[in-house]
Parts: structure tokens; C-alpha cells; sequence
């Protein structure tokens, strides 16, 4: 047998390339033709045509969707329909897709994030005015929940809802925020609000780094935990690192 010196993995594939079609082309010794005659005349007709797309393997998941209408995925938000607040749906993620499904209805599809904790937002799932918001959070809302603390607290809000692409990108650090400030008293909420608007902090992380010194100032308010306040949390003073 002749002896081959290989170097590489693609000169072995090329010299076993050139012996397969050898191999494929020689004549039965028992019957007519040769395995490439009878595939071409026999079974090549009978050959579906191959896919448009390359097959790529995809992760499911199921998630929640929450009241911004958006779904956290492997440290990354993507919108919905506001319709589906509140429900369950799937994640089918390939490396470049992320789609969600309701049922098996798509219902959204989106290019995969690129960064941690960035947020991919859909212009038609934006409801329009006087849209049913299916119980999402509105600008509207979370203002009137921040004028239960003050002014600052107030223009705080009204800053980080005008900082993003979309507004309803900015509700999920906000209600973070506000939660926080539930847990205390009206004039440490302000003046935590006060200096985060002076120092042009608009992270969750900061704002609680303020928010802790004034609480040595000002007494923690007792006061009963609101199921709402831990509605879908996720990691969401972690989801301030990546993209704000």
C-alpha cells in the first residue's frame, strides 16, 4: 500500500474526497452501472431540495412577560405585545434569533442582544394613546407614584423616562427605584432624589449608594410589604450595569 504523507486536515479530506468519487464511479462486477449511474438515474429525482435557511439549534425557555411589556432572557429584555402582560410565554433563541411564543403562535421576534442587560424594543408593540394597556405601567403612573414622596423624587422620574429610546425602557430602573423608596420616609426619598438629580445619577445601583447614606439620617418607615413591590423583580439593579 502506497505510503501518504498528511500535513493538514484538509489535504486528508481532499485525498479521501477524490477516493469516494473513485469509489462511487466504479462498475458493479455483478450488474450495470456503478453507485453514482443508479443514484443518478434511480434516486436523484426522488431528492426534496434543501432548505432556504441553514438548520440552527435554538434554546427554550419559558418567561414572564412583565409590566413593561418586555421579557428578560439571558440577561437581556425584549418587547411584546401589550396584550400578553402578565402571561407566560416561550423563548426560542438561536445564537442570532430570539423568538417568543404564546402557545404556538409567534407573537415576537428579535435579533439576539449583543451585551449584557441590553433592551430590544419593537415600535409596534408601543401602545398608542388611549390603547388598553392589559395592566402595563404608563408614564402617567409611575409619576403619580413618585409625587407620593416630593417634587425631586417627581423630576428624577420625569429625567430617567426621557433618557432612552423608547420611555417604556426606563420603567423597569424606575420602579426599582420607587420600591426602594417605599421602605422610606418622604424626606430621605427627597433628598436622595434631590442629590442623584445634582450628581446626574440615574442607575439603580447609585441611587441606592445616596439613598444609603440619607437613611442614616432618616429612620427606615415601618409599614407592610406590597405583593406588587415583588411582582416579577428578576435581577433588575443588575440589569442597571450593562446599558445605562
Amino acid at each position: 500500500m502506497e505510503r501518504l504523507d498528511i500535513y493538514s486536515l484538509q489535504e486528508f479530506n481532499d485525498i479521501m474526497r477524490r477516493k469516494l468519487i473513485a469509489r462511487n464511479a466504479k462498475e458493479y462486477s455483478k450488474k450495470l452501472g456503478s453507485r453514482t449511474s443508479i443514484f443518478e438515474a434511480e434516486e436523484q429525482q426522488a431528492l426534496l431540495s434543501l432548505p432556504v435557511l441553514r438548520y440552527q439549534s435554538y434554546e427554550e425557555k419559558e418567561a414572564t412577560v412583565w409590566r413593561d411589556f418586555h421579557i428578560q432572557y439571558d440577561c437581556a429584555f425584549y418587547s411584546v405585545p401589550v396584550a400578553y402582560v402578565g402571561q407566560k410565554v416561550t423563548v426560542k433563541a438561536t445564537t442570532d434569533t430570539v423568538r417568543i411564543y404564546s402557545g404556538d403562535r409567534l407573537i415576537a421576534e428579535h435579533k439576539r442582544a449583543v451585551r449584557k442587560w441590553q433592551r430590544s424594543t419593537l415600535q409596534e408593540h408601543i401602545p398608542g394613546q388611549g390603547t388598553n394597556l392589559h395592566g402595563a405601567y404608563s408614564a402617567e403612573e409611575l409619576i403619580q407614584w413618585a409625587e407620593k414622596f416630593g417634587s425631586y423624587t417627581v423630576r428624577w422620574v420625569k429625567a430617567e423616562l426621557g433618557r432612552f429610546e423608547f420611555e417604556v425602557q426606563s420603567y423597569r430602573p424606575i420602579t426599582s427605584v420607587l420600591r426602594v423608596l417605599n421602605r422610606y420616609s418622604s424626606e430621605a426619598a427627597e433628598l436622595a432624589s434631590e442629590a442623584a438629580l445634582a450628581s446626574s445619577v440615574f442607575t439603580v445601583k447609585g441611587f441606592k449608594s445616596i439613598l444609603g447614606a440619607q437613611a442614616r439620617l432618616h429612620p427606615v418607615k415601618e409599614k407592610h410589604i406590597d405583593l406588587n413591590d415583588i411582582f416579577c423583580v428578576h435581577d433588575e439593579e443588575g440589569s442597571e450595569n450593562g446599558n445605562l
